[in-house]
C-alpha cells in the first residue's frame, strides 16, 4: 500500500460520517484494477480505499472519479450533512492543533538533547526526545 498524500476535503468530509476507525485512505495503485463501480484504475493512479472488516481483502475501492460522484451525491444540497460534517472537521482540526501544541518545539528539543538536565524543572533527570 502506497500512501498518495493528504486526503482532499470532500473525502475527509465523508470520513467524518464513519464512527469506526476505517475511513477512506488515499492510495496509489500498484497494479491495474477496477473500483466498486467498475471504473478502471491504472498503475500509478490515486484511488480511495476503505477497510470494511478484519479480512485483508475486505475493502471498498473507489477511483477519484467515483469518489467525486459519491461525495457530490451525498453532500450536494444537503445542508444538514454539510453542517454536521463541518463541525466534525473543525473538531478534528482543533484536536490536531492541540496535539501539535503539546509537542516540544524543535528549538527546545535541540536544547534538551544537548543538555538533558535543562529540561523544564527536571534537573538531574534525563529526558530524551528523538
Amino acid at each position: 500500500m502506497v500512501d498518495a498524500g493528504p486526503i482532499p476535503i470532500r473525502p475527509r468530509r465523508l470520513n467524518t460520517l464513519f464512527v469506526d476507525l476505517f475511513g477512506f485512505q488515499l492510495i496509489t495503485a500498484r497494479k491495474d484494477h477496477t473500483d466498486l463501480f467498475d471504473v478502471p484504475m491504472r498503475l500509478g493512479d490515486s484511488y480511495y480505499k476503505r477497510q470494511r472488516g478484519g479480512a485483508f481483502d475486505d475493502v471498498i475501492k473507489l477511483s477519484e472519479k467515483s469518489m467525486d460522484r459519491v461525495c457530490l451525491t451525498v453532500f450536494y444540497g444537503n445542508n444538514y450533512l454539510r453542517t454536521l460534517t463541518d463541525g466534525a472537521l473543525v473538531r478534528e482540526t482543533q484536536r490536531a492543533v492541540h496535539v501539535l501544541n503539546a509537542l516540544p518545539s524543535c528549538a527546545s528539543r535541540c536544547r534538551i538533547l544537548a543538555d538533558p538536565t535543562r529540561s523544564q524543572g527536571n534537573a538531574g533527570k534525563e529526558r530524551h526526545y528523538e
